[in-house]
């Protein structure tokens, strides 16, 4: 299904695969997590995140650059 969708949902779709595998690791192997591990997987996925969500088209910015400093408008 990857070829069949953008590449920014591609990636979304990728961001949750670190989540599911700390769910399946902690209900399968018993394992346990953290709050260190808790706040680095949260830190990694919205990282992730943000930098997919801000490629969206309502997060660009306009399209005119911001005048360089010095330079004549």
């Amino acid at each position: 299904m990857q070829r069949f969708t953008t590449p920014s949902h591609t990636a979304i779709m990728f961001t949750s695969e670190p989540v599911f595998a700390a769910f399946f690791a902690v209900w399968l192997l018993q394992e346990t997590l953290t709050s260190t591990a808790y706040w680095g997987g949260a830190f990694i996925v919205a990282g992730m995140l943000l930098s997919e969500l801000r490629s969206l088209p309502f997060f660009e910015a306009s399209k005119d650059p911001l005048p360089i400093q010095g330079q004549q408008e």
